[in-house]
Formats: C-alpha cells, structure tokens, sequence
C-alpha cells in the first residue's frame, strides 16, 4: 500500500531558569490545530526550613499535576504533604509527619485520602 507524504508543522518552546533557591521549567509541543502537549517543573526554597515543588503533564485528554510542599515545624520535626492530581477528579493526598531526637525514637504519622480511600498510617522506630 502506498501513503502520500504529508507535510507536517511541530512548534516546540522551552523556557528554563534557575538559581540557588528556585527553578523553573517548561516546555510545550504542538503538533496539530488543537493539539499541544505541554510540561513544568517548578521547585522553590526560598524561605528557610520550607521546600515545594510542583510538576505538571497535559496532553489531549489527560492533565496531571504533583505538588509537594516541605516544610520544618521544629528542628526535631518536618511535615511533608503531597497532592496529586489526575484529570478533573478529586485529589489524592498524602500526609507524613515525621520527628526524632539523637537517640531516641522516630516516630511518622501518615494520612493518605485517595477518593473514597482514606487511610491514616502511624509508626515509630528506635
């Protein structure tokens, strides 16, 4: 079978910065009228004790998201809180927060809400 040569238009774009404290990237492909799949990453740490982030993914039908933010309650203890985000559903969370001292025990709280899934995870270890 023979097929006929098409021509074919991809328009592509990146942008990137980055420094001691952020970075942030994305980029985009389109490849036909109405068609683009396009990306980011974006991670900051400009306040002291605090890390987020977020990475992002579309393409036709689909959009995603992960964001995450870090975050320090004391010196001895951290909280970390992760949402994920698929399509128009409902997010999912996750949330762990973990302390210790030198020595002593380490003890995580974890609470995980998938829709219709909640689940709470709690742990410690010396």
């Amino acid at each position: 079978m023979l097929s006929s040569l098409q021509s074919i238009d991809v328009a592509a774009v990146l942008k990137h910065k980055h420094n001691s404290n952020e970075l942030s990237t994305s980029g985009s492909i389109k490849y036909a009228p109405g068609k683009t799949i396009s990306s980011s990453v974006e991670l900051d740490r400009k306040i002291a004790g605090s890390y987020n982030g977020e990475v992002t993914l579309s393409y036709p039908g689909r959009d995603m998201s992960l964001k995450t933010e870090v975050s320090k309650l004391s010196d001895n203890e951290r909280k970390m809180t992760i949402n994920a985000k698929w399509n128009d559903d409902a997010d999912s969370q996750m949330t762990v927060t973990s302390s210790w001292k030198a020595g002593e025990t380490h003890e995580i709280t974890g609470d995980f809400k998938i829709p219709g899934y909640p689940v709470v995870i709690s742990a410690s270890v010396k």
